[in-house]
């Protein structure tokens, strides 16, 4: 058997599946912040798979400065307020919405 040749095989498999993760993980990336943006998450998915980080590049391009939906805003309020079940909430003073953030940390007290 020759050693030399299996380890270079192995390198090249190797190689080539963390290019197909990064590739795959990226059609992902786009999917989802696509949708997040208001634009068309599965076909962005496909330009993704399609062209690679030839497509991130015109992703980030046409995306631009878009702002992200407010139904995003919405679900991030919700998943907060369900992570708060149990802990202090004070009014959000940065928030269009009459969200709540949680108090996790509790401020030192000078008598402590």
């Amino acid at each position: 058997m020759d050693w030399e040749q299996v380890l270079i095989n192995t390198g090249v498999v190797s190689g080539f599946s963390a290019f197909m993760v990064f590739w795959v993980g990226l059609a992902m990336w786009l999917r989802v912040d696509a949708n997040k943006y208001g634009m068309l998450g599965w076909a962005w998915s496909f330009i993704g798979i399609s062209g690679g980080p030839l497509a991130l590049f015109a992703y980030l391009i046409i995306r631009g400065n878009r702002s992200v939906l407010e139904i995003v805003h919405e679900r991030d309020a919700l998943l907060a307020k369900m992570n708060c079940k149990d802990k202090a909430t004070i009014p959000d003073p940065h928030s269009k919405l009459s969200e709540e953030v949680c108090i996790t940390d509790r401020v030192p007290n000078s008598k402590d």
